[in-house]
């Protein structure tokens, strides 16, 4: 009789950690639905994109639930949130560095105050590891104190940082200080990983990112492929592979409703290639 009511309080214990797991994946995918995109609403020369164009971008990606958008100038955050309110969708928004952090959240609050139930999630920087602008712990307390900042101001959802998800492995405190793991994985950038791999490759990379923080749940907030460029070994840029990455994506992630962001909605003529990029920054546009 001992031995079995010991069994039954080890295998009480095992489920409440099945359960507990189940129930932190259940809450955070709650913050997303289906697919989200990657947006930048900037010209081909880098200007701000007014309202009507970014309204003219939205009529072709309402397949997509939610749009993640990256930074708070061009008033670009109250103008994305009036778009997808009258579509129905949500927005992941954010703020790109920790270089005018105050000014930059304050900004965020004010374009975003009176739009908070259509506000996904919030990221406080973009892969500021992996670009060496800051240190881990440095992003850490960003977090938390933005989180804080954001609380006061009315907004009760996540707050995560987005790194790439080798840096999330590396430095699990990142995933630790947000409410989920945000990890930007793109195959490309594996010289050994086809198109048509792609998207095994994020589901792994995800995986991973959730192993090194303690089962902590993981949104992939970038994957895509370029439609132009030089090879990066067997990772070719092209039309063809392109279609054939991001169907591999969406294919790999149909049983993890919303922890998949493609990259990007469309090509970004604006930004510049950098040692690394194999000539492809311009063509990861997925929509024309």
């Amino acid at each position: 009789m001992q031995e079995l009511a010991g069994f039954l309080a080890h295998l009480a214990f095992l489920l409440s950690i099945v359960l507990s797991g189940y129930e932190e994946r259940a809450a955070a995918a709650g913050y997303f639905s289906g697919l989200g995109i990657c947006y930048a609403p900037y010209t081909d020369g880098g200007q701000c994109k007014p309202q009507q164009e970014i309204d003219a971008d939205f009529a072709k990606l309402k397949k997509y639930q939610t749009i993640r958008i990256y930074g708070v100038d061009c008033n670009q955050v109250k103008m994305v949130l009036n778009t997808a309110k009258k579509n129905n969708s949500k927005v992941f928004a954010g703020i790109f560095n920790l270089k005018n952090f105050d000014g930059d959240l304050k900004s965020l609050i004010s374009q975003a105050k009176d739009s908070w139930s259509n506000v996904a999630a919030i990221n406080i920087g973009n892969e500021l590891v992996n670009r060496g602008l800051n240190s881990p712990d440095q992003v850490a307390d960003a977090v938390k104190k933005a989180r804080d900042i954001l609380r006061g101001a009315g907004y009760q959802g996540p707050v995560v940082t987005v790194d790439t998800s080798g840096m999330l492995i590396k430095y699990p405190k990142l995933c630790h200080a947000s409410d989920f793991c945000a990890a930007n994985a793109h195959a490309f950038f594996s010289s050994q990983t086809k198109a048509q791999d792609a998207g095994k490759f994020a589901r792994n990379e995800a995986d991973a990112v959730s192993k090194a923080a303690g089962g902590k749940f993981t949104v992939i907030t970038e994957s895509g492929w370029p439609s132009s460029g030089q090879p990066n070994g067997v990772a070719v840029p092209s039309p063809q592979n392109q279609n054939a990455a991001i169907e591999s994506l969406k294919n790999s992630f149909k049983d993890r409703d919303g922890q998949l962001f493609l990259f990007s909605a469309f090509d970004d003529k604006w930004k510049q290639d950098f040692d690394g990029s194999f000539g492809g920054e311009k063509f990861w546009g997925i929509e024309e």
